[in-house]
Formats: C-alpha cells, sequence, structure tokens
C-alpha cells in the first residue's frame, strides 16, 4: 500500500487494504461484518406507529402501547405509559423515547398524539406529559406546564416557543425535549 492516500482512484486496484481510512465511505457494502464495533451504538427505539383515532379502537378493549397514536388522554396508554400532546403540524415536534420511521412524513406533519414512556433525569429538559395542578405536577426541568400551578413547590413555568434555554436545566433540544414545551424551573432573578 501507498504510505499517503492518492487524490483519485487508481485504475488498478491494490493487493493490500489503505494504511489510512477514506473519509469517502464506499459504493459497495461489504459482505463481511466488520471486525471492529461501531463507536455510534445502533437505534433500538421503537418506530412511531398511528394505529387508529383513538387507538383504543385498534387494541380492543385494551390501551395503547409505547409510540403507538392516536390517543386522547393518559388513560388510552398502556400502563406508565403517557399520551404525548403534540400541539403542532410542523413535524418539529418528536415522540419521546420513539423515532420516527421511513416514510412517515404523513404522520409526523399530522396532529395525531402518541403514548411515550416517560423517564427521570435529573437537570435534564424532560417531557414527562401534560402536567396540571389537578393530576401531575411537573418537578424540576420536567415540562409540558401551563402555569405555574402545573409545578411543584417553588419551581416557575418556563415558557418556550421552540428549545428555547430553561434556567438551570442542561439538555434543550435533546432526545427528552419536545419543540415549544413549558417547562418547570427554579425561579430565577435573570430569568423572571
Amino acid at each position: 500500500p501507498t504510505p499517503v492516500p492518492t487524490p483519485l482512484p487508481t485504475p488498478v486496484p491494490t493487493q493490500a487494504p489503505s494504511m489510512v481510512p477514506s473519509d469517502i465511505p464506499s459504493g459497495k457494502p461489504s459482505l463481511l461484518p466488520s471486525m471492529v464495533p461501531s463507536s455510534q451504538p445502533s437505534d433500538t427505539r421503537l418506530t412511531v406507529n398511528l394505529q387508529a383515532d383513538p387507538c383504543t379502537d385498534y387494541f380492543g378493549a385494551e390501551e395503547c402501547e409505547e409510540c403507538t397514536g392516536d390517543c386522547d388522554n393518559d388513560s388510552d396508554c398502556k400502563g406508565s405509559l403517557r399520551c404525548e400532546k403534540r400541539r403542532q403540524n410542523s413535524g418539529l415536534e418528536n415522540v419521546p423515547g420513539c423515532q420516527w420511521g421511513i416514510n412517515s412524513d404523513t404522520v409526523r406533519l399530522g396532529d395525531s398524539d402518541f403514548c411515550f414512556q416517560p423517564i427521570d433525569l435529573s437537570d435534564t429538559v424532560n417531557y414527562v406529559g401534560e402536567c396540571s395542578e389537578g393530576g401531575y405536577l411537573c418537578g424540576p426541568c420536567e415540562g409540558d406546564c401551563d402555569s405555574d400551578r402545573d409545578c411543584e413547590a417553588g419551581l416557575v413555568c418556563h415558557f418556550r416557543d421552540q428549545f428555547e434555554t430553561v434556567p438551570f436545566c442542561d439538555g434543550e433540544g435533546g432526545s427528552r425535549d419536545v419543540y415549544a414545551k413549558d417547562v418547570c424551573s427554579p425561579q430565577s432573578l435573570l430569568f423572571p
């Protein structure tokens, strides 16, 4: 092999592999598995799936599974799953813990709501469902809140139009944040 890669492919392939990796992916898939594991983990999230409107029609008497919709309330979702209430038709609202599938633009751009599994994340913007004074109160860095009354004591509802930063929280725009959802955070003198 040559010590330095050539700028253009050679007319005759070399008998040994290059000692320097190429910046350009091969046009042909490998026939054998790689001997070196990938540095990026594979995406194991479930794919968003619109079953019916409401999805309980599809599942009969059962509640909707994770990443399925259209749900109308948390009670439409199985077990501890919650119903993500999507407000936008922009396609910018993800479903936490789920991924959009190939050819899912029609569903992604629609206004259907989907069941998801809320998780506990410290100090990270985290959509956990529709918080309310009479139901689940959002904790620090959790949303969606509509007023301070939707937050635990000592927290305020921080209103957002996109993926704006939230005082004392990290991870805006991350995998558990949902576009334009409001988030509870500690009161701040810098962010009234």
